[in-house]
């Protein structure tokens, strides 16, 4: 988590690449961004999307000069420096927005843990004793290993031990 000051906003609703909207939450002012090697302060605004990290809209590359759409593509060239970037931006192929899919998600889970519930109650006893007692039998002469697990891969630790 970032911890970034959400600054409270009227409530809107922003129409994203699928043709949902979805209210704003919220919004952050002057937010570094950087994009292979160049840096941008962004207002961002905080929408109930899942699996994403950032969307970046028109507006960006409305920020970048002059945009042109068709309603299949959206497109964008812009210079930097002595480079010259082209954009190509295709809608989505899905109809159902991320949040939406969660939803579906959660329906399905507390269905099947419906139909499934005598296998997920809580227990309220000892298991039953078992005609088989599963065990791990160790080589004559050898005890179980009493170290305490270590916070560190063995090659860190062998590394730690060896600066120490």
């Amino acid at each position: 988590m970032l911890k970034l000051p959400v600054v409270p906003t009227e409530a809107f609703s922003v129409r994203v690449a699928n043709g949902e909207k979805l209210k704003c939450r919220g919004r952050y002012d002057q937010v570094q961004v950087e994009l292979q090697g160049t840096e941008f302060y962004l207002t961002l605004f905080s929408l109930p999307l899942t699996g994403l990290d950032l969307v970046l809209g028109v507006q960006w590359l409305e920020m970048l000069g002059s945009v042109e759409a068709t309603p299949t593509e959206i497109s964008k060239e812009l210079r930097q420096g002595h480079a010259l970037f082209a954009i190509y931006i295709q809608p989505t192929l899905s109809k159902a927005s991320p949040a939406a899919s969660v939803d579906v998600k959660q329906q399905e889970m507390q269905r099947i843990l419906k139909d499934y519930e005598d296998v997920f109650h809580e227990p309220s006893s000892l298991p039953p004793v078992r005609e088989v007692e599963h065990c791990i039998t160790l080589k004559e002469g050898t005890e179980p290993i009493n170290v305490r697990p270590y916070r560190y891969a063995h090659f860190q630790k062998e590394e730690i031990e060896k600066q120490v």
